[in-house]
């Protein structure tokens, strides 16, 4: 896709497992990636879902991302993670391309997960 991004991997609990920042992605694009990252484990969703629940809720989305002191990045780029059984394991978040791309990145790790 010849983007510059960079992953974000958490568990269920939106706790970080593994980063990893592409050379010449930005040097904030970790800490926003592990912010969608957690902004999907939390509401179990991908972001994509997320941000339609959201939507027509005024400034719900951002009283939400004011709470988590600014953790959860509620914006396009994260899918959650399932387990054998279905269970939510965990979620990738990814940042560095636009918000739409983001998200199809994260699409593509997660079903690679699946093989």
């Amino acid at each position: 896709m010849d983007l510059l991004v960079s992953v974000a991997v958490v568990d269920a609990g939106g706790h970080a497992k593994q980063s990893a920042r592409m050379d010449g992605a930005g040097w904030f694009s970790p800490d926003i990636a592990h912010g969608k990252a957690i902004a999907a484990a939390a509401f179990r969703c991908g972001t994509d879902e997320l941000l339609q629940r959201l939507e027509g809720t005024g400034g719900f989305a951002t009283a939400l991302s004011s709470l988590s002191h600014g953790k959860m990045i509620l914006v396009l780029g994260a899918s959650v993670v399932h387990g054998k059984d279905g269970e939510i394991i965990g979620a990738i978040g990814v940042s560095g391309a636009r918000a739409e791309d983001d998200q199809r990145v994260a699409r593509v790790a997660v079903d690679s997960l699946r093989g």
